[in-house]
């Protein structure tokens, strides 16, 4: 597995590139990249793009789109899922010019109690749950789970406001609801 070259870097995103060098005996149920503003990125704490199955060697790309911050410096690996095993290529570093803004198509429910849980959906949001931020109002939410598309948070059980927007923040970009949400006493 080796990562390559990070080309078409600009504001919204980089394309990211790697080859699978050989296969195995257990087939390749996923593959993709990973990244972060370390060297030390992996699937299941960073942000990642999954391109599913692969059954043959060779170079595959992606362009990402979310979760990197301009003027920083970031490291993609690819990666390839083979039963129990990640394999990752090295960490190829580069420059982001950064990503597209987080969008927010809705939420469920639009009204819940405190420590409830609300789904947020949308785009350019990230697995990676050390660099979301979800708000309600100005109170910070515990984020139990995301994906690029969906945040599922807690309603904070300190919330007083009983209707606020929700507020969802990642790589110095934000994206509030045009709805809001409503507290149940």
């Amino acid at each position: 597995m080796d990562t390559g070259e990070v080309t078409a870097i600009n504001t919204s995103g980089a394309t990211f590139t790697g080859i699978i060098r050989t296969l195995g005996a257990t087939p390749v149920s996923d593959h993709g990249f990973t990244w972060s503003t370390t060297p030390h990125s992996l699937v299941d704490n960073s942000s990642q793009i999954s391109l599913g199955p692969r059954n043959e060697i060779g170079p595959f790309s992606a362009t990402a789109t979310f979760a990197m911050e301009a003027d920083k410096v970031h490291y993609v690996r690819a990666y390839a899922r083979a039963g129990e095993y990640v394999v990752y290529g090295p960490a190829m570093p580069y420059t982001s010019k950064g990503s597209m803004t987080p969008v927010i198509t809705g939420f469920s429910p639009a009204s819940a109690r405190r420590n409830d849980q609300v789904t947020i959906t949308g785009s350019n949001f990230t697995q990676d749950l050390n660099r979301l931020t979800v708000l309600f109002g100005s109170t910070p939410a515990t984020i139990v789970r995301a994906t690029p598309e969906s945040i599922v948070c807690m309603v904070p059980y300190n919330l007083q406001a009983p209707q606020t927007k929700i507020t969802v923040k990642l790589a110095g970009k934000t994206a509030t609801t045009t709805n809001n949400f409503t507290l149940i006493p």
